[in-house]
């Protein structure tokens, strides 16, 4: 699930979600010198999936939306 501004992006194993992370890109008041910040506002992964990579591919798909 994705907009320009915000995604949603999940981890797959034989068609099963595993684990997901939030992504969203806003503008800052223009008071700040950095205008526009990303965030991630969630990252999980199933327990029973942990310690195989998966965090790390959904970080590196979140930082790939960021750019």
């Amino acid at each position: 699930m994705e907009s320009d501004t915000s995604a949603t992006l999940i981890a797959l194993i034989d068609g099963t979600i595993v684990g997901y992370a939030s992504v969203a890109v806003r503008d800052q008041p223009d008071f700040y010198r950095v205008k526009r910040i990303g965030t991630l506002s969630g990252l999980m992964v199933a327990v029973e999936h942990r310690r195989k990579g998966i965090a790390t591919g959904l970080l590196a798909e979140a930082r790939a939306f960021f750019a």
